[in-house]
């Protein structure tokens, strides 16, 4: 059977060989986790609201719920992770407020709380025997409860990611932890040292889910880009990649046309490996030419202004690695002729931001402390362009302001 919950609180399982779904219940709140028991009998749900319930698989009765909010402190209601513990025995809970709790399944009754607030947890799990339990922060530190002393009330911190921690899973044997997530690496840890033993790159996108071949000789991850990829445990080394679906709204990667020449800015975009190159969102920067030819297709403010560049190359302009190649491409796309003046103003406010922004702490953590200095050099070629805009004929005031604060930054004041 498949477990699938939605925004409005509906659990629904699919059995194998059916093409509809069968609905359990409904949930006050929408569901963010879901976990099964080790039989597949009993289905643990968790939701915005912070209840936790459980189901029984087969007759679609629930068998208990408890409100995990009412024993947390903080403001969080959300049940953001949930694990079964090997055996059935408990099951942990993650709350917004940042709360690693044991509860019962069988009495609806607290047992342990292992953290009372802090950094939330994206991700949790037990290792094979359920004496480890682990907990991946929003904070980027994965915390690890030693279950067999009690659950120690300072947990060992496991820390190397740049951002949120957003999936884990343990070897068959348990002695070695993968951790994956927002910063688009997946950590290997030896257990219960911590030590860290690989570290895996590759994806352009947001990591949502890791695991160990059975073997335990290979990891595997998949990102919010619909692709997975296959590393040496030991080393890290990639072994393979491979797309396997198109998400559902993604932008198309643009390609130069088929009849006449391509574009400047084409020419550029077609230089870069876009799969392989971080941006601020989930997916990664595949959908970044689809995005610039949505913005030089506009011919309005608004449609200028929702093309999915800012807030995406660059997060309150903090930048990311497809800052630098899209700088290039906006310098390109500047020298055509005939832009409107929509796109025209929007293309250079995203010339400032690149040029007058700074690396994201996570582009940093990668080796790329200074893709703002890469942005200003790349952008000095755009200097004629910028002052004949400062010179043309019934400019607006808007892009000759935008121009004039581009060269302040490259250091060219001569047109201020």
């Amino acid at each position: 059977m498949l477990a699938a919950g939605d925004r409005s609180g509906v659990v629904t399982l699919y059995r194998e060989g059916g093409l509809g779904g069968t609905s359990l219940s409904e949930s006050a709140g929408a569901l963010l986790s879901l976990a099964w028991s080790d039989k597949g009998t009993r289905l643990a749900s968790g939701s915005d609201d912070g209840e936790l319930a459980v189901w029984d698989t087969h007759t679609g009765a629930r068998l208990g719920s408890v409100d995990t909010a009412a024993r947390s402190t903080g403001f969080g209601r959300a049940v953001r992770a949930i694990a079964w513990q090997p055996g059935e025995e408990c099951i942990a809970v993650c709350t917004q407020a940042g709360a690693v709790q044991l509860w019962d399944p069988d009495t609806s009754t607290l047992l342990r709380t292992l953290r009372e607030s802090g950094s939330w947890a994206g991700a949790v799990a037990f290792s094979p025997r359920g004496e480890l339990l682990a907990a991946g922060g929003l904070d980027g530190v994965v915390r690890l409860y030693d279950l067999g002393l009690g659950g120690r009330p300072t947990p060992q911190e496991l820390r190397g990611h740049g951002d949120a921690v957003q999936a884990l899973a343990f070897s068959a044997d348990g002695t070695r932890l993968a951790t994956a997530g927002r910063d688009r690496s997946i950590r290997i840890w030896s257990t219960p040292v911590g030590t860290l033993r690989a570290t895996c790159t590759g994806l352009g996108g947001w990591i949502g889910a890791v695991a160990f071949s059975l073997d335990g000789s290979r990891v595997l991850g998949a990102d919010a880009d619909a692709v997975a990829g296959v590393w040496e445990a030991d080393s890290g080394r990639s072994i393979s990649r491979v797309r396997r679906a198109d998400p559902e709204g993604a932008a198309p990667v643009v390609s130069c046309p088929s009849a006449g020449s391509p574009r400047a800015w084409e020419r550029e975009a077609a230089r870069h490996d876009w799969p392989t190159i971080r941006c601020g969102c989930p997916r990664g920067a595949r959908h970044v030419p689809g995005s610039f030819a949505t913005l030089l297709a506009a011919r309005t403010e608004s449609e200028a202004k929702g093309t999915g560049l800012l807030n995406d190359v660059e997060v309150q302009s903090m930048l990311f690695e497809a800052a630098v190649p899209v700088t290039s491409m906006t310098i390109a796309a500047l020298g055509e002729e005939g832009l409107p003046l929509p796109v025209r103003r929007r293309l250079l406010y995203l010339l400032l931001i690149l040029v007058s922004g700074e690396s994201h702490h996570t582009e940093a953590d990668l080796g790329r402390p200074d893709l703002d200095v890469e942005c200003q050099e790349a952008a000095r070629a755009a200097i004629p362009l910028l002052h004949a805009e400062l010179a043309r004929e019934g400019t607006s005031g808007t892009t000759s302001d935008l121009a004039s604060e581009i060269l302040e930054v490259l250091g060219d004041d001569s047109g201020t």
